[in-house]
């Protein structure tokens, strides 16, 4: 064999390959404004034939997208694409192909999956496919966030299902070594002051212009194998987003963003029934499961002890973990031992598994709550969501993503549908945050009744269609067409109902200052969504829709399930004779197993990706230890090693490491193990770490650990430590009912005893300068008494981190 001659060179057998070998590179750049992003994706393939080839190459992008820009670049040739109605631009593509032509077919198969098509590729030629979309960005709880979707989970199929299985999986690439690598840059102006962005799924390198502005790209070399995702936080209090306007003489076009303030308390606790459906199918093999399974069990503990849970498991069969029954700490460690047990295994049926949950006996003294825990990875879409909305009732159906790739769009429109929210969980990720929202959806009250008028003028074809009931500290997104009857500005003004009491939200509409067909664009894009929906709902005939799809598509350049963009390059020499067709295989999503999507054959190694040995059971480990990417060889043996333990201790200590310990250990009443001085330990760990009854990822935790200490009745030392944390939690939110409570504590207080006591009790007579310095720690006695003093920097043995009490009490004094 020449070694110079490409390997794909030597199947000359056959016409069709399936190889990762075309894709050579994908750069992605980004620029951001506010909560709306341009995004242009640049693909570059290269022919590794010694024959002329065709490809076709199936890729995610976010089912948001409005995607207004295609084209080739074959060296300094650039070859801009047109959009036409799709049969058209298929038979022109096709046309193009048989002359010998390039040429390129961009088509939407859902609303986050698109084909890219290459015809007549000359042998060791390079193409650039370059795409171009706009997109709203998401914003939620004063945090913003960017996904740009890699990797295809391969989807599940009905047997006798319909069309809905083609075109929506691609072959898998099982050898890594062969796949292109990612480029990813981001330059975001956020419009106030922002923090440093952080992903959970990527390394970051990261640069500041300002507090507004930042730049950043991806470090090292990286893999199309996990959703890229990128946060940030608003620091301003009361943000408020620009809204924009692109005023016309007869009808302007609006984007506004509406934040309604949290609530100053919570919903009186409500009786609810949660049924909890966790896909067990072969496509959560591996790290998913493990993930769902954490995610289910802090629901559990999110609960009220008012509400009852079931439990159903599903594949291809149901079982039903457990029936409806209350929330006890016996039932949640049961629970827990059952869960332990549960692995992946079969297909992936959601119509039966969601209508068994959906048609439950009624509870007629609770509202009931559907948790969906799964990939969403099925191309029984439509017909889930038909069901869905056929069986929906009164329930509130709320979707939890679980794993490295997930079908973002699927699942967001379930729960819309469904009137909740969706929530996604990335394997290298920790869960606390997403069971906070989730937490604060159901615990905070909704904005019900809603509906948008203009101060000053009319507002029509607005989107969503139907304004849907509001969740605390989710933003209120709309476009709209508008018409002022006087002088601009317009006012926006969102009308709708709080614990039964009106209340109103208003914004100003400002003129966009650059590139106002982007407002336009995006409202075109809504209403195409809108004229989909309708039409899958019967409320519209689908030729209506679809000329008028066409129309906006055309008008605003628009991708659509009814256009598609074709590029040829007429001056391209014509190429005679066979060529060959390469499908672009795509490796599987990282921390999924082969043999859960039916291949037996197992990928060869990789450099760059080494996978530490899965966790047995290990269902608490902190993510860092899970089955998961590891960079350094060193490592391997450590995850080993703490996978083997019968008790999880970390190798190192990590305070946030110990902090998700707690939360996921924290008994029902509120305390550890029942325990005063351990639980006023976990209290001041979670104040001193910067979580509290009002901020941070552990605001229900706090709050059900001050009230079980509040009633608990101490003796010793623990009556000074629950008195020191109750302290520094009142001290951190200034609640005037925590200061009526924490004097009452204080008047229980006797005289000192011993030199802990006394030392707590100068802390809290604002008289420290009566303790005593120290200077190393060696006993559990030397460590409580670094916590009162609030010494830093002092390093613990590592005999006490191995106590649970050490560790935590570790937790309070770290840096």
């Amino acid at each position: 064999m020449n070694k110079d001659q490409p390997v794909l060179a030597q199947l000359r057998p056959i016409n069709a390959i399936e190889s990762p070998l075309p894709m050579e590179h994908t750069k992605v750049n980004a620029l951001a404004t506010g909560l709306v992003v341009t995004v242009t994706v640049h693909q570059r393939f290269r022919n590794p034939l010694t024959e002329t080839t065709d490809l076709e190459y199936l890729f995610p992008l976010p089912y948001e997208s409005a995607i207004i820009a295609f084209e080739l670049r074959a060296g300094e040739r650039i070859i801009r694409a047109g959009i036409q109605e799709i049969e058209k631009a298929r038979e022109e593509f096709e046309n193009a192909q048989k002359q010998g032509k390039r040429a390129g077919l961009l088509e939407s198969h859902r609303p986050n999956l698109f084909s890219l098509q290459l015809a007549n590729i000359q042998p060791g030629e390079f193409i650039e496919a370059v795409i171009t979309y706009h997109q709203r960005l998401d914003f939620s709880n004063g945090q913003v966030e960017f996904i740009f979707p890699m990797g295809i989970t391969p989807k599940y199929h009905r047997p006798n299902q319909n069309d809905d299985t083609k075109g929506v999986d691609a072959p898998l690439a099982l050898d890594l070594t062969q796949v292109g690598d990612v480029e990813i840059i981001m330059e975001a102006d956020t419009g106030l002051h922002s923090s440093d962005p952080v992903s959970p799924s990527h390394p970051l390198l990261i640069t500041r212009e300002s507090k507004n502005r930042f730049g950043v790209k991806l470090d090292g070399t990286q893999l199309p194998n996990r959703d890229f995702v990128l946060r940030w936080r608003i620091d301003d209090a009361s943000v408020q987003f620009p809204a924009w306007h692109v005023p016309a003489e007869n009808a302007g076009t609006f984007l506004a963003t509406l934040i309604p303030p949290m609530p100053d308390m919570a919903e009186p606790p409500i009786p609810r029934e949660y049924v909890f459906v966790l896909d067990r199918s072969g496509s959560m093999s591996g790290e998913p499961i493990r993930q769902a399974i954490n995610a289910l069990r802090a629901c559990l503990r999110s609960l009220n002890p008012q509400d009852t849970f079931a439990i159903l498991l599903f594949d291809d069969q149901l079982e039903w973990l457990n029936d409806a029954q209350k929330v006890t700490q016996t039932a949640i460690e049961i629970t827990d031992r059952l869960l332990s047990k549960v692995g992946a295994r079969g297909g992936t049926e959601i119509l039966p598994a969601l209508s068994s949950a959906l048609t439950l006996p009624a509870d007629d003294g609770r509202s009931r709550m559907i948790i969906f825990l799964t990939d969403g990875a099925v191309s029984a879409e439509k017909e889930t969501l038909t069901q869905v909305r056929g069986q929906i009732g009164s329930s509130r159906l709320f979707t939890f993503g679980v794993g490295p790739s997930v079908n973002r769009a699927f699942l967001k429109q379930l729960a819309y549908i469904g009137r909740g929210q969706s929530e996604f969980i990335g394997l290298d990720e920790d869960i606390e945050e997403a069971i906070l929202r989730f937490q604060d959806r159901i615990s905070f009250p909704l904005i019900t009744n809603l509906s948008l008028q203009a101060d000053g003028g009319q507002i029509w074809d607005v989107y969503p269609y139907q304004l849907p009931d509001h969740y605390a500290g989710c933003p209120l997104e709309v476009v709209g067409r508008y018409k002022a009857e006087g002088k601009l500005p317009l006012t926006l003004i969102a009308r709708g109902e709080r614990f039964g009491e009106p209340m109103e939200l208003r914004v100003v509409l400002t003129e966009v200052s650059s590139d106002p067909l982007l407002i336009s664009r995006l409202w075109a894009k809504a209403r195409t969504d809108d004229l989909n929906e309708k039409v899958e709902l019967g409320l519209k005939p689908e030729n209506e829709a679809r000329a008028e799809i066409i129309s906006l598509a055309i008008e605003y350049n628009l991708l659509t399930k009814y256009t598609a963009f074709l590029a040829v390059d007429q001056e391209s020499p014509s190429i005679q004779g066979r060529s060959y067709f390469i499908k672009v295989s795509q490796p599987l999503p990282e921390g999924l197993n082969f043999p859960g999507f039916g291949v037996v054959r197992s990928p060869a190694p990789s450099v760059l990706y080494q996978t530490a040995e899965p966790l047995d059971q290990n269902l608490d480990a902190p993510v860092f230890l899970r089955n998961r990417r590891v960079n350094d060889p060193s490592k391997v043996s450590v995850l080993k090693e703490y996978s083997r333990a019968s008790k999880p201790i970390p190798p190192t200590f990590d305070p946030d490491v110990v902090l998700r310990e707690l939360a996921r250990s924290q008994q029902l009443n509120g305390s550890w193990q029942d325990d005063i001085e351990y639980t006023s330990a976990a209290l001041l760990a979670f104040v001193r770490n910067g979580h509290t009854t009002l901020k941070g990822h552990f605001r229900k935790q706090v709050a059900r650990a001050a009230s079980w200490l509040v009633q608990s009745s101490p003796n010793g030392f623990p009556i000074y430590l629950r008195a020191l944390a109750l302290h520094e939690l009142t001290d951190a939110t200034g609640s005037d009912e925590s200061i009526t409570v924490l004097d009452l504590i204080m008047k229980t207080l006797s005289q000192p005893a011993s030199s802990l006591e006394t030392a707590v009790y100068s802390i809290l007579k604002k008289d420290s300068n009566q303790i005593k310095a120290l200077e190393r720690i060696k006993t559990l006695d030397d460590l409580r008494l670094a916590v009162v003093a609030k010494r830093k920097g002092l390093k613990v043995p590592m005999k006490l981190l191995e106590k649970e009490l050490g560790r935590t009490l570790a937790a309070c004094i770290s840096e």
